[in-house]
């Protein structure tokens, strides 16, 4: 077709800037459907399609070039693929997928100007004169004579369009109408839809039986396809210095002053006049000042990654905080005073035995304050450990007497004294002001850390039981709080990540000394620091946790609002948008982070949306006080409150009551954070309760199940629980005979020796456990056969395992008792016992193999021990090695941990890897299955350190059944808790809770 003539408006001539889009075939794409699906709405009987000539956009990413609005444009054809998927929905045709393909191809590296193409040209000189009634803007007719024109003959674009056509529909059949793609009142192409004779109808009216073109559609259609191509460009991201370009394109529609003729062109246009663009992006202006306002904000994805790298931040600034500005400057002010060079001879080289205990406890800390860290990478925590008050506080956290008594010397404290309260709520007003019962308070510990530092320098004067009781250091060993402590059972995500989230949050309130006044810290010199805990028990739809409360007994002036400033910033989102996303540093976002894991299990969740568990509970941080009363707070009465209950609209009724009762006053300030409980075993009726349920179901030990599908299996082994049983039971003992008789066999007879003699035997049998001291028969057939010796005996026996009078063997199951006394156990503690000493582990890693080097399990004498005996062999990640056991002994295993990295040893004849970390599967399927299924009661625990687990989630799906993965920094703690006590059961015991939880 000719090109017609045109005569442009006076002072019309001007450039107007384009911007590159990224990844604009996926743009064009969804422009395609979305026209498509505006289109489906006008009452198209037939099939029908569309090309789009639009602007290519895809000039250098980032780049900005200059076209003329009233010369040629460039144009590409825009959306074919999704132009041959819908043809392909609607029509089931043969389709030449050769021939297809390559026309599909060249349409594709088409570049055209917009006077080259017949029926684009029209439109758009049409539109660019300017002066052209809206009636006379569009141009139809039909696609056998616009492909049989002289013009079109001899056109290789039109070949093309008619070849791609010709594979769906029959183009003598239909007709086609063209209309412009505006954006902002620019032209940025044609739209020409391609619709059947019989539905013309739809589009045109008959009068006179003349047809003429019903306006009021294309009106509905031109604008609905410019909100629509608008609406894409606003969530479209663009980069570069020109980033800006949405909203300047909305501006100078708006204003004059930024671009007069593109302006006055949405009244003088007669296309643009009668679509009434104007007026429509007047009257909607607050719509897109608000959207180009909110495109300041980053995109969720990108806000997730910036909160990630915030929540590392945070947390790693409290260990170049608390631990490297404090803490290990004054350590190791202590050590190097503690070993002038004068003292170096006389001491040949043996330093004081308070130093040497003080720094290993101290360096187990700091190890496991690492693995921490490497826990904050992931996105969610896998297992974790129960464990009683007494240890999490005591063993991991207390005993750490250089940690403890340097974290506050800057501030020139030389003595802590730590208090311990147990409390329960008895009266509640609006959920802001408690009664509470004080059940018992008791100092737990208190330190005096004067005389050392006093005596640094003077080995001959250093304690030699730094940390162990004595006058400088008292630890409350009362029957009655031991018991209390030992009876409250918390759930710790993670393990060792979850402890060093509770004493992160211990450790930030010890630091809080630095805001205290000068007089304050005067008193805290003369008298000491007291921190004080609190724990009661909570309730919350059935799911049981602990509130766990941290306080300094030091008061400070109390005032509305400062509380109210307080919450403010526990609310505030961890990143500062008017700080370039950079994190808010500091310890509330860190208590805050801590809370959050060991509630959620996950980091990440710190301020989650959309979940129940977050709108009962976030920010996870809750603000208490106390008055004073004689000197103390008074801990039977005190005013709580959580961001919730001061800043939604829901809880009016709390935040009036605050705000009327509440007077200002001397007191402390408390923060209190939630711990699950430990529990047993919990009724999962179907898949959906895994969603819906409030409650933490990492902390149950036991899953009874309904749904007996592989697949709600599978999902409970990734969510980290092992023991599933699908009958019901309401004891824990019962639970465990069943679990033991699907894990050990039907059954099972453990013979424990001592001395030479049967001591004692655990049977399973009938799905029940039983402990007797009763001697083996002698026609009965012994599973497994331990041969016991107590560690604290000189007398070395190589061939027996080893036990201490502190370990788990002695103190857990035996109940403290000497062993020759204890006539019964627990039926619970006789079925973990079992499941304990008879669970069979191999294991390829490399540094747990190091820490039993001095065991040499390998040896004759060891192998007895942990071979035959523990039934625990543990490798170096060789490949040699692992082929020599492989061949006989992996299915005599119910549990075979690997390092992830070990599979980089496995190299082809070039010395490549042959498997990939990123897809674990063909490593199971050659390396362990080797042909065979996995039997029910096998575990594949694939342990690393590193943050992702992108493995895990490409497993194949028969794979996922019976892998999981563990932090390899849980199950090294584990081992070394053991080593450093010299007891081979709390060995085999801390392993297996490690592996399959608590």
């Amino acid at each position: 077709m000719k090109t017609e003539q045109t005569q442009l408006l006076p002072n019309q001539e001007e450039m107007r800037k384009l911007t590159a889009f990224p990844n604009i075939d996926d743009f064009y794409y969804l422009l395609y459907d979305r026209l498509h699906m505006i289109l489906e709405s006008f009452f198209l009987d037939h099939t029908f399609c569309m090309f789009i000539n639009a602007l290519p956009r895809d000039h250098r990413p980032n780049e900005v070039i200059e076209v003329s609005r009233q010369g040629d444009l460039p144009l590409c054809y825009a959306g074919l693929d999704r132009f041959c998927e819908l043809l392909r929905f609607d029509n089931n045709v043969i389709i030449d997928e050769k021939e297809l393909e390559d026309t599909l191809t060249e349409l594709k590296s088409i570049r055209f100007q917009t006077g080259e193409g017949q029926e684009t040209n029209t439109i758009y000189n049409k539109f660019r004169i300017g002066n052209t009634p809206f009636g006379e803007l569009f141009h139809s007719g039909s696609l056998k004579s616009y492909f049989n024109t002289s013009d079109a003959v001899d056109n290789k674009i039109t070949k093309l369009e008619k070849q791609f056509l010709d594979q769906f529909i029959d183009t003598n059949i239909y007709k086609f109408i063209s209309l412009p793609l505006i954006q902002f009142g620019e032209f940025d192409g044609v739209v020409h839809i391609l619709y059947h004779n019989e539905d013309e109808y739809n589009l045109f009216k008959i009068k006179d039986n003349k047809s003429f073109i019903f306006e009021r559609v294309f009106e509905r259609i031109i604008t609905a396809f410019t909100r629509e191509y608008e609406g894409l460009m606003l969530d479209w991201e663009v980069e570069g210095t020109y980033y800006d370009f949405k909203n300047q394109a909305f501006s100078k529609v708006i204003n004059r002053e930024l671009d007069e003729k593109l302006y006055d062109s949405l009244g003088k246009n007669e296309i643009l006049r009668h679509l009434r663009f104007a007026k429509h992006y007047q009257k909607y202006k607050p719509y897109f000042e608000k959207r180009f306002g909110s495109m300041d904000n980053i995109p969720d994805v990108i806000k997730r990654e910036y909160k990630n790298t915030a929540v590392m931040s945070i947390i790693i600034d409290s260990y170049g905080h608390n631990v490297g500005a404090h803490s290990l400057p004054n350590t190791e002010w202590i050590l190097r005073q503690a070993q002038p060079e004068s003292l170096v001879e006389k001491n040949k080289g043996n330093i004081n035995d308070a130093l040497v205990r003080g720094m290993h406890v101290y360096t187990k800390y700091l190890q496991d304050k690492s693995a921490f860290w490497t826990g904050i990478s992931r996105k969610q925590s896998f297992g974790g450990k129960i464990t009683n008050l007494y240890d999490l506080l005591w063993k991991g956290f207390f005993s750490n007497v250089l940690f403890i008594g340097s974290i506050v010397q800057s501030e020139g404290i030389a003595k802590i004294q730590v208090r311990i309260s147990f409390l329960k709520i008895i009266g509640n007003e609006k959920g802001i002001k408690l009664k509470k019962q004080v059940e018992l308070t008791s100092d737990l510990i208190k330190y005096n850390f004067k005389e050392l530092y006093e005596s640094v320098g003077k080995l001959d004067r250093l304690r030699g039981d730094m940390v162990y009781p004595n006058t400088n250091i008292m630890v409350n060993t009362n029957e009655e709080l031991v018991k209390k402590m030992k009876d409250i059972s918390l759930f710790l995500p993670g393990a060792v990540v979850g402890e060093h989230a509770f004493y992160t949050m211990l450790e930030n309130e010890l630091r809080n000394v630095k805001h205290y006044s000068q007089e304050a810290l005067k008193t805290m010199r003369e008298e000491g620091l007291i921190l004080h805990l609190s724990v009661e028990e909570d309730e919350v739809e059935g799911a049981n946790f602990y509130r766990i409360g941290v306080w300094l007994d030091h008061p400070v002036y109390l005032s509305k609002e400062k509380i109210l400033n307080r919450l403010e910033h526990i609310q505030d989102d961890l990143i500062n948008p008017k700080a370039q996303y950079r994190a808010r540093l500091g310890g509330t976002s860190q208590d805050k982070i801590c809370a959050a894991f060991l509630f959620n299990n996950s980091f990440e969740s710190v301020e989650q949306k959309g979940i129940r568990r977050a709108e009962r509970f976030a920010p996870w941080v809750k603000l208490g006080t106390s008055i004073m009363r004689d000197g103390w707070p008074l801990l039977s009465e005190e005013f709580t409150i959580s961001a919730r209950r001061a800043f939604d609209d829901a809880f009016k009724e709390s935040r009036e009551y605050f705000d009327k009762n509440f007077t200002n006053h001397e007191g402390v300030y408390k923060k209190y954070f939630r711990v699950w409980k430990g529990a047993n075993i919990y009724h999962l009726k179907n898949e959906a309760q895994l969603f819906s349920s409030v409650d933490n179901l990492s902390r149950f030990r036991f899953f009874k199940i309904d749904d007996k599908s592989i697949e709600l299996r599978t999902r409970l082994l990734q969510e980290g629980a092992i023991r599933i049983i699908d009958k019901k039971v309401s004891k824990l003992e019962e639970a465990y005979g069943i679990w033991l008789k699907n894990w050990l066999g039907k059954s099972y007879t453990l013979s424990i020796i001592l001395d030479g003699n049967v001591w004692g035997k655990l049977t399973l049998n009938q799905g029940l456990v039983q402990f007797s001291r009763q001697k083996s028969q002698s026609d009965e057939i012994v599973t497994q056969e331990i041969k016991l010796y107590h560690n604290e005996i000189t007398d070395k026996k190589p061939h027996e395992v080893q036990f201490r009078n502190h370990g788990v063997f002695k103190q857990k199951f035996c109940n403290g008792s000497k062993l020759l006394d204890l006539e019964t156990m627990n039926p619970v503690l006789a079925a973990e016992l079992l499941e304990t000493l008879g669970t069979k582990i191999l294991i390829f890693e490399n540094r747990i193999a190091q820490r039993l080097n001095g065991k040499k399990p390998g040896t004759l004498s060891e192998k007895e021990i942990f071979h035959d005996q523990l039934g625990l062999e543990v490798y170096p990640e060789d490949v040699q090695t692992w082929n020599t056991v492989g061949k006989s002994r992996f299915d005599k295993f119910h549990i075979m941990m690997v390092h992830l990295s070990f599979i980089h040893s496995f190299l082809d004849k070039n010395q490549r890897s042959i498997y990939s970390e990123n897809d674990l599967s063909p490593f199971i399927k050659k390396e362990i299955l080797k042909g065979k299924k996995a039997k029910q009661n096998f575990l594949l625990v694939i342990a690393t350190g590193r943050g992702r687990i992108d493995w895990l989630e490409n497993l194949d799906d028969e794979h996922k059944a019976f892998v999981v993965f563990r932090p390899i920094e849980s199950i090294l703690s584990a081992v070394e808790d053991a080593i450093g006590i010299e007891d081979d059961i709390e060995l085999k015991y801390n392993l297996v809770k490690s592996l399959m939880g608590s």
